[in-house]
């Protein structure tokens, strides 16, 4: 485990919740053991950073019937059907992002980063809504998030959970760790994964450790791991 060694200050947190969707939870058609349990710390981790006045995103596959993603896995997380609902228990507010992925016939959609925002009023979709639909992408506004906060000299968190370890939750954070180390901090929330198998699950953790991902649980982000300072964005 990789966690800061003290505290740091952030001008800009968001949160990013992978896929916890009725499907990839017990009694879906991919369902993943304990799948249902990142929903209450990340609820936790959500609100606190409501609180702090960040940005909270929710990534969701959301394939059509026919497509060939399903050659390779069970049909799951189909449009418009209970599977592909986020899970009853995922708290979701009106201002929230949703991001989608997946949505084409020959797209697998692993990977949050380049799922596209729902056009909804979360004012995390107004960072990209100027742009042509194929670029409204969650990396497209984390991009600008790190590009606005780098301006005013201040480091941006990015805090990513959900399902699965082995799979899309790495699929997201793989890109991110790509972005400005001078300015960015992504953390695997780890109490909030669960993975299809936990050996690769773990591996998968590991090798975005070493790539400098940091890993820390909820308790350790909300009680004086990280401090938000927003004041540089409201001068």
């Amino acid at each position: 485990m990789k966690t800061l060694d003290t505290s740091r200050t952030y001008g800009e947190v968001v949160a990013i919740t992978v896929d916890v969707q009725n499907d990839f939870c017990p009694g879906g058609s991919l369902g993943v053991d304990g799948g249902n349990e990142v929903v209450e710390p990340m609820n936790r981790l959500n609100r606190w950073v409501r609180k702090a006045g960040g940005f909270v995103v929710a990534t969701r596959d959301k394939h059509p019937a026919v497509t060939s993603h399903f050659d390779t896995w069970p049909a799951h997380c189909v449009i418009n059907t209970w599977g592909g609902a986020f899970h009853p228990d995922l708290e979701l507010e009106a201002f929230d992002a949703v991001a989608s992925k997946g949505m084409g016939p020959d797209e697998d959609g692993y990977s949050g980063y380049d799922a596209i925002i729902e056009p909804t009023h979360s004012k995390f979709g107004s960072l990209v809504e100027n742009r042509p639909e194929a670029e409204r992408t969650l990396g497209a506004a984390l991009e600008e998030i790190v590009n606005v906060n780098r301006y005013l000299g201040a480091r941006t968190l990015i805090l990513f959970g959900g399902i699965a370890g082995d799979f899309c939750v790495p699929a997201t954070g793989e890109p991110i760790l790509k972005l400005d180390h001078e300015w960015v901090d992504a953390v695997w929330v780890e109490d909030a994964v669960r993975s299809v198998n936990q050996e690769n699950g773990e591996k998968a953790k590991q090798a975005l450790i070493d790539a400098g991902m940091y890993s820390m649980s909820v308790d350790d982000i909300i009680n004086g791991g990280v401090v938000i300072d927003r004041s540089r964005l409201e001068r």
